[in-house]
């Protein structure tokens, strides 16, 4: 499968590339080449985890580029498990959480009309390798196992239906 990436410098992205490519041929996008996919041609899948955590708005301009410029009939929009009210996570940072909705709601848009595409929000739990998170985000934590699990989960030709599917992606996998 050819996948374009972006955030590919980032934690998960490190991980994700790591993981991903043995089995698919991986372009990356980092902070560098930005998030327009135009020039990766036609590409099974995309994977955007590109964010700025310190401008809420440019992560969305970031994505609205991902998507205008995909050619794919598969988008991952790497979300958070903080846009889930019953989540048990209280993120302090209400500007990122609307940010991670708006997010979900342009995927959406992304999808409407057009036969044929499939978008997947995975809401990632707390995703620090090798630290110990914060007692309110143990039970939402992400393992690198299951990073993996859920993007391939993303990837692979399970059924999907016509509108945005959104899977909160938490623990060590299946």
């Amino acid at each position: 499968m050819k996948i374009a990436m972006t955030g590919a410098g980032g934690r998960m992205g490190r991980t994700l590339v790591a993981a991903l490519s043995r089995k698919h041929d991986i372009i990356l996008l980092d902070k560098d080449e930005g998030c327009d996919l135009s020039d990766c041609g036609s590409v099974d899948a995309a994977i955007h985890l590109a964010v700025d955590f310190a401008d809420a708005q440019a992560s969305l301009a970031m994505l609205a580029t991902a998507l205008k410029s995909a050619d794919t009939t598969r988008f991952v929009y790497a979300s958070s498990v903080t846009v889930d009210p019953h989540s048990g996570v209280d993120e302090a940072d209400k500007t990122y959480v609307q940010a991670k909705k708006d997010g979900e709601a342009m995927c959406c848009d992304w999808l409407a009309g057009k036969e044929g595409r499939r978008a997947i929000a995975l809401r990632f739990g707390h995703f620090h390798p090798g630290s110990v998170p914060p007692h309110e985000h143990e039970a939402v934590r992400l393992t690198e196992k299951g990073l993996v699990y859920w993007v391939e989960r993303a990837l692979s030709d399970e059924p999907q239906v016509s509108r945005l599917t959104v899977w909160t992606a938490t623990g060590s996998g299946g």
